[in-house]
């Protein structure tokens, strides 16, 4: 029983298997219960049908090496060798034969080749385990290596979608939407921390009569050289941005108000350097200037409210486009 339950399945019929377990149960139970004549008859009478259990096994290994199946050469070899052994020791307990029995040696080679088939298997099966989790680590790092990839792939299209959101197409400065959202955040903080804020509203003077005269696109280049020539001499907390058309807004936190007065000029002295043709100009003047309201608060005057800040820096733009290429600031000291 124990070498047919070792058997592969595929090598054994399965009525062979079970008339086989059959016979085997019955002589166990004969040689309990009858004297010793009738069992050893009824067992030299039931092993005739090993000779089938044996072709059985002989073909099947046959087919498998025909059919080249996978399949251990030294399981196949032991399996040949019980086979004939027991077959010898049959012949021999028949008197057929003339020999000593040889089953038992051929039980031990039987189970030294299927311990060291089994050893072998484990061996395989460790390294080829080991191989896959090396492999599977392998993969597994790859794998944290593209997310991680894609991540900030994903991280930079999202900064860069932001950014683009974030800016003006044309002028590359910030644009409205980014505007709204900074001076809110700083008039925020300049209440909190009690310190000073400037909001800046600037306007190309003439810059209709500009496009008028020179072309839309040569309009779109001025405005493009202003935001280039004017970032040059911000300060570094400076947020410039587009408020639309040919306005532009800036603001600046935590500066004097001498220093307000200060930038403001030096914006209206970097545009004039730049000596920008502008022939169609109603005035006597023949190059482009900007003007320039600005308001300004800090801990000793708060505006109510961001709109209000807003507005009177608007209101200061208009003041000083009645002059053109002027500053006009609103302050608590005005």
């Amino acid at each position: 029983m124990l070498y047919l339950y070792l058997l592969p399945k595929n090598l054994i019929h399965r009525y062979i298997f079970n008339i086989s377990i059959g016979l085997i149960l019955c002589n166990i139970l004969i040689t309990f219960t009858q004297q010793p004549l009738i069992f050893q008859d009824f067992f030299f009478k039931g092993f005739a049908f090993s000779g089938v259990i044996f072709l059985n096994l002989l073909y099947s290994i046959y087919r498998i090496f025909k059919t080249r199946t996978p399949f251990s050469k030294l399981n196949a070899f032991a399996i040949t060798l019980l086979c004939l052994t027991f077959l010898h020791d049959y012949l021999l307990g028949l008197k057929l034969i003339d020999s000593v029995e040889i089953s038992f040696y051929s039980s031990c080679i039987y189970f030294i080749c299927v311990t060291f088939q089994l050893s072998r298997d484990y061996a395989n099966k460790s390294f080829e385990s080991e191989r896959l989790n090396h492999k599977l680590l392998q993969l597994n790092k790859s794998l944290d290596n593209k997310v991680l990839e894609r991540t900030q792939t994903v991280n930079e299209l999202n900064r860069k979608l932001e950014l683009q959101v974030r800016t003006d197409a044309l002028t590359g400065s910030f644009n409205r939407h980014a505007l709204n959202h900074e001076i809110q955040k700083r008039y925020e903080q300049a209440l909190a921390q009690h310190h000073s804020l400037a909001f800046f509203m600037i306007d190309v003077d003439y810059f209709k009569n500009y496009n008028d005269y020179y072309g839309h696109l040569k309009g779109d280049d001025i405005l493009k050289n202003l935001v280039q020539a004017l970032n040059k001499i911000l300060p570094k907390n400076a947020f410039f941005a587009r408020y639309g058309g040919e306005e532009f807004a800036i603001i600046l936190s935590g500066i004097p108000l001498e220093n307000v007065h200060a930038v403001a000029n030096q914006c209206l002295m970097q545009v004039r350097r730049k000596m920008w043709e502008h022939a169609n100009r109603p005035d006597h003047k023949s190059i482009v200037t900007i003007s320039i309201g600005a308001a300004v608060m800090d801990e000793q005057y708060v505006y109510s409210n961001l709109y209000d800040l807003m507005k009177i820096a608007d209101q200061q733009l208009y003041q000083a486009k009645n002059h053109r290429d002027s500053v006009s600031i609103h302050s608590y000291r005005d």
